[in-house]
């Protein structure tokens, strides 16, 4: 509550400034903090190497189909894929730092760099979980220690917390919890923000018939109400997933397909129209509600998947849409080119997949 309460506040003071500004002080924060603790792991593990030999189902030849592994090889490079296609390509939260450069110029700079520094960036939270797993495996009275969630299970959203704590020096403790709440709240005021932006722009002022006045007023009392509906639906997480950041990515899985297919046919089907779009997009976020209640064997991460699959072919077979390869490729060369590149990709990860097995 007081880390909600805080966010929305700078928020809706503060607005995008707030948020640019604030974010870059946070991400400073947050990688200092996950790389002294890194140090500090790598130490008391005695080198790198129990780190290294931590096993993880990173090569688990899994198809997440039928078996309820969710993290299987093949849901992770396919599901992922759509995923972030969706999250990075389609996504408010994303799209308004675009549009907040000063120039084209910027907002290219702005996606290059945000594509080039987040691999290192995810590396170092992947590295830091291997680390805390190489821990608990040396110390069982670690994930003992966890605070429980309401289900009687150790709560792992506490893990990094939870060392911290235990072994950090007091006045460090406080840098690199910090460091963690400054990390959530450059998600909280980003998503915040978009979420204003669109209420304001989408719905409250499709007509243009409001004054500048009322829109500001408006889009502040609209991040209030969204940090509002952010706060109670919170204390519903550990219904969803196990852990904070399954549930967010689960949620997400729901809508990230059906949005990419959204997306895909407003640039290159434009003759389908916006109501046939739409419902295609409804029925996918239906059809991914099918899977998860009716096949919780299969992997969340296929629903981004189907959701645009599903999406996509409501949309064009409704829109009575012929699609022929000889009309199609030769005015979209850049989707060949697209489409070429995913398909060396995904060849050597098939390559990679192959040898580890």
């Amino acid at each position: 509550l007081i880390l909600m309460g805080v966010t929305v506040v700078y928020d809706v003071i503060g607005g995008m400034r707030a948020v640019v500004i604030s974010d870059v002080i946070q991400v400073l924060l947050i990688v200092a903090a996950v790389a002294a603790s890194l140090v500090m792991l790598i130490y008391a593990l005695g080198g790198v190497e129990p780190l290294l030999n931590n096993r993880t189902e990173a090569l688990n030849p899994s198809w997440g189909l039928v078996d309820g592994d969710s993290y299987g090889f093949w849901p992770m490079l396919i599901g992922g894929f759509f995923l972030y296609m969706a999250y990075y390509g389609c996504d408010q939260s994303q799209a308004q730092r675009v549009l907040a450069a000063r120039s084209e110029r910027d907002a290219n700079r702005v996606l290059l760099l945000n594509g080039m520094l987040r691999f290192p960036l995810v590396l170092l939270y992947c590295v830091l979980g291997l680390a805390l797993a190489a821990y608990a495996s040396i110390d069982a009275s670690f994930v003992a220690a966890l605070p429980q969630t309401a289900g009687g299970t150790p709560n792992f959203n506490l893990v990094f917390p939870s060392y911290v704590l235990a072994n950090f020096a007091p006045g460090v403790v406080g840098l690199v919890m910090a460091g963690i709440l400054a990390a959530a709240m450059s998600s909280i005021d980003s998503a915040l923000n978009s979420l204003s932006a669109t209420t304001v722009e989408d719905y409250v002022d499709r007509r243009g018939r409001f004054s500048e006045r009322t829109l500001f007023v408006v889009s502040k009392l609209a991040t209030v109400g969204w940090g509002l509906f952010a706060v109670v639906f919170s204390f519903q997480v550990e219904r969803i997933a196990p852990t904070v950041l399954e549930a967010i990515n689960k949620i997400g899985s729901m809508v990230n397909g059906p949005l990419l297919a959204l997306f895909l046919v407003a640039a290159f089907f434009p003759a389908v129209g916006t109501r046939r779009a739409v419902s295609g997009f409804f029925l996918g976020v239906i059809g991914n509600c099918v899977l998860w209640l009716g096949f919780p064997e299969v992997s969340w991460l296929w629903w981004n998947v189907a959701g645009c699959l599903v999406a996509l072919a409501v949309s064009l077979i409704g829109a009575g849409v012929s699609i022929t390869l000889p009309k199609v490729l030769p005015a979209r060369r850049d989707v060949v080119r697209l489409t070429a590149m995913a398909a060396g990709i995904l060849a050597a990860c098939v390559l990679l997949q192959t040898l580890a097995a």
